[in-house]
């Protein structure tokens, strides 16, 4: 994994792998069914691997995968093959090869997992289970309010959302929020190095009376995926789409919908605030104050830091990020962006000291790896995204929260840009505020590393947790600001900004 792609929150893609059954030597005499666990170190992240492999009638193999921190579970496997203490596992659909060797005493798998190219060194062990992790925040039924499976669409790109409604008991029509999610494909939880935030995020809010929708993304759970890649625009369709089905439901007060999005659901909400009088407050998460390009170069130096790379590696990729940024923004179409970075390859490679020249095949393999990503119409447009106009066109109530240790999104820059959005925009029903010692997906924290994500309990901060959502019901009790004063903040706007009240 480099850091020169904005780091996703957090999210691999899920791998997927087929069935095949090939047969075991009988001679082996020490048998590899059973259950395998380890952990992918991404740099950035460690994302919990194990297979189930066991024998048949007739002598062969079959088995799955399960992605822990993705609560992915039974992927069937598609190569298993041995020679002796020699182990091949192939993924072919996503170029996945896992080449290892089997201990003398059959306890430990240990080789190389490969995937389109990158390299990475993974150690599993026999296990009887599975380690469970602690996370004491995840809530447990019964529970004081119901939970719905619920689905929906968005007609304009014909896409069906699928999520669960958490809906307070009550005879009155209640206030509702709708959670999305950070950036790359996640279920309706946030899934992520073992902790399910939107869960526990939901069960809060529920608790005090106020409706919570968490939706599956597109191609994640019960939702569909589409037919072309989504851009952040796009997914704001879906976010308005899932406001317009509360605002339909008898259960639900249409007056009182609001947002909240963590990471680039940050960008979201705004996005969909600014482009309708639907929405009555949003909550940003670690939401992002300024362009994409920005945070992806803070965020490189950040969290290279972090993992103690070295200050050659760290100028070396800066200067690189910033030719790619240029030549993206050059190229709109995918594909002749994709050959212009390719082009630049070896220039990039003679960048290298020489003394790190043993370095320059795995650099390149990953770079090569991340070419498709890149040059996506996601990701130029979130690298080019400027969230200072939309901002300045939000007329309702804002809550901005950040982590003081947060790497991906640092706070103190992105709280004054956003603060700044707003003041522009005349918007006086804003509030920001940095919790000291939190990451960014706001646990308590030692470096704000993603690596540590997954080792810390703590799924999210209980004092930012409960700050919030005091915070989103008092905008649901008292008096909200009401749609008039919204409507002529919004037509101010428009006429002192010169900006049109859409989407952009």
């Amino acid at each position: 994994m480099n850091y020169l792609s904005f780091h996703r929150t957090f999210r691999i893609s899920c791998l997927v792998v087929l069935l095949s059954q090939l047969p075991l030597a009988a001679a082996d005499p020490v048998p590899l069914s059973g259950t395998w666990y380890g952990e992918l170190n991404l740099v950035v992240q460690k994302l919990r691997i194990g297979f189930k492999i066991e024998d048949t009638p007739d002598g062969s193999l079959k088995g799955v995968m399960d992605s822990l921190d993705q609560s992915a579970f039974g992927i069937p496997l598609s190569l298993v093959q041995r020679d002796k203490a020699q182990v091949q596992i192939e993924v072919e659909s996503l170029g996945v090869v896992f080449k290892a060797t089997l201990s003398e005493d059959g306890q430990q798998l240990g080789g190389t997992f490969n995937q389109n190219g990158i390299p990475l060194p993974l150690k599993l062990r026999r296990v009887d289970r599975y380690p469970s992790l602690k996370r004491p925040q995840e809530p447990q039924p019964p529970f004081p309010y119901d939970e719905l499976e619920v689905t929906y669409h968005n007609e304009l790109h014909d896409v069906k959302l699928a999520g669960t409604l958490s809906l307070p008991r009550s005879r009155q029509p209640v206030a509702a929020v709708v959670l999305i999610t950070g950036s790359g494909s996640q279920d309706r939880d946030e899934s992520i190095a073992g902790h399910r935030p939107f869960m526990v995020i939901a069960d809060a809010i529920a608790r005090r009376g106020v409706a919570v929708l968490r939706v599956d993304d597109r191609g994640m759970g019960g939702s569909t995926r589409g037919e072309s890649p989504a851009t952040t625009l796009d997914l704001a369709e879906d976010v308005l789409a899932g406001v317009r089905f509360l605002s339909e439901r008898v259960e639900i007060d249409a007056r009182r919908i609001g947002l909240a999005g963590h990471s680039e659901g940050g960008l979201i909400a705004p996005l969909v605030a600014a482009r309708t009088d639907e929405v009555a407050f949003i909550v940003m998460l670690a939401g992002p104050g300024l362009p994409g390009s920005q945070i992806l170069e803070q965020q490189a130096r950040l969290i290279g830091e972090a993992a103690k790379r070295p200050e050659w590696f760290l100028d070396w990729n800066h200067k690189v990020q910033l030719e790619m940024f240029r030549i993206i923004g050059d190229h709109e179409d995918p594909v002749e962006g994709r050959k212009q970075l390719g082009a630049r390859l070896d220039n990039w490679m003679a960048m290298v000291p020489d003394e790190h020249a043993f370095t320059r095949d795995t650099l390149r393999t990953q770079l090569e790896g991340q070419l498709d990503s890149i040059t996506s119409p996601w990701f130029r447009y979130f690298l080019f995204h400027d969230p200072a106009p939309v901002l300045q066109r939000v007329p309702c109530p804002v809550l901005a929260l950040f982590g003081s240790k947060d790497l991906q999104v640092p706070a103190e820059e992105n709280k004054l840009a956003v603060l700044k959005a707003l003041e522009k925009g005349h918007n006086r029903f804003s509030t920001a505020r940095i919790f000291d010692d939190l990451n960014h997906l706001f646990q308590t924290c030692q470096t704000g590393s993603p690596v540590e994500y997954g080792n810390i309990e703590e799924t999210f901060n209980e004092q930012a947790l409960n700050y919030m959502v005091d915070w989103i019901v008092g905008q649901t009790e008292t008096e909200p600001v009401r749609l008039s004063q919204r409507r002529r903040l919004r037509r101010w706007q428009v006429r002192s900004l010169g900006q049109e009240s859409t989407v952009e």
